[in-house]
């Protein structure tokens, strides 16, 4: 069975199966690292001390065969059609492109993952450059982060209008294949949606440094737990828990707005129930009828799909790999 995993307005589509093809697409991520040139968003490429003081254990190299590993793209289809980002390669590389630069009016493709590096590199155009470059320490320090940030569970909502989206990517590669495999570190814009693992808002602010700013809109969390003053919590309408403000019971607010809930009976009807590593429980968005979470195609409810995600009943899931 297939499963479509739709992330931002252009589709990138998971799919189970299918054959491996290792070939890369033209564009690869040639080009020496350290070109010296201006990274995107004028960082000039220049390395950056955010979180270089916690390296993870397990920092090295990626898997054989994986050069792309981190992947940032804006997409904006209520206007004017845009596909634009930038990704990074296993050699440090600093890569951006513009899918619509100089086009005629094709549609970017649809990827369908696992997928193989030339189908990523479809979605870049036919002519990538690279603006900057990491030293790969740093770099690999990095992508180590980017397992356990697949476990994480990810909230979403609807937080603008036809402002596109921008979503940070980490990749997982498996070498016997020759495919990838996309984590969701965090989105923003019309659809916004936050990884609650600690390693992911690292991530996203670490890459956003590559990344020109875009109009946006970020996801709002509020505390639905946690109360310790002794005043009753408010009533509150169907779809709505009562915040948390100042260890003080507040207004309400939507479920989906809610950082993390008491227990899955709080989430309302049709609405998925995510217990994260922690323990802690997470009502989220989901578009699929399927009793099924874990197999929901256009709404994971963990940051690395249905590798990351297990079944514990109706609508129920536990994230963690």
């Amino acid at each position: 069975m297939r499963h479509a995993w739709w992330i931002g307005s252009v589709g990138l589509l998971l799919a189970c199966g299918g054959q491996s093809e290792s070939s890369p697409a033209a564009g690869g991520s040639g080009g020496a690292a350290g070109s010296g040139g201006a990274g995107a968003g004028g960082t000039g490429g220049a390395p950056s001390d955010a979180g270089a003081d916690v390296v993870p254990s397990d920092a090295g190299p990626p898997p054989p065969g994986q050069s792309i590993l981190f992947e940032v793209s804006y997409q904006n289809f209520a206007w004017q059609p845009t596909l634009k980002g930038v990704f990074i390669t296993a050699d440090g590389g600093v890569w951006s492109y513009d899918y619509f630069a100089g086009d005629a009016g094709t549609t970017p493709p649809t990827v369908v993952f696992p997928a193989t590096e030339q189908e990523l590199r479809a979605r870049y155009g036919p002519s990538p450059t690279q603006t900057g470059s990491i030293p790969v320490g740093e770099l690999f320090a990095r992508f180590a982060e980017v397992k356990a940030a697949a476990s994480g569970v990810l909230l979403r909502q609807h937080a603008c209008d036809d402002a596109g989206e921008r979503t940070s990517l980490g990749y997982l590669f498996d070498a016997a294949t020759d495919r990838y495999d996309p984590v969701i570190l965090g989105q923003d814009g019309d659809l916004a949606a936050l990884n609650l693992a600690p390693q992911a808002a690292g991530l996203v602010a670490w890459l956003s440094q590559y990344v020109p700013s875009v109009a946006s809109c970020k996801f709002e969390g509020k505390a639905c737990t946690g109360a310790t003053c002794p005043a009753p919590a408010p009533s509150c309408p169907k779809g709505q828990l009562p915040s948390v403000v100042g260890g003080c019971w507040s207004s309400c607010v939507n479920v989906d707005q809610c950082l993390s809930v008491g227990d899955c009976s709080q989430c309302g009807g049709g609405m998925a129930c995510a217990v994260a590593t922690d323990g802690s429980s997470h009502c989220l968005m989901s578009n699929c009828a399927s009793a099924d979470a874990c197999t929901c195609p256009f709404t994971p409810p963990c940051a690395g799909g249905e590798a990351f995600c297990q079944s514990t009943g109706f609508l129920q899931v536990k994230c963690g790999g």
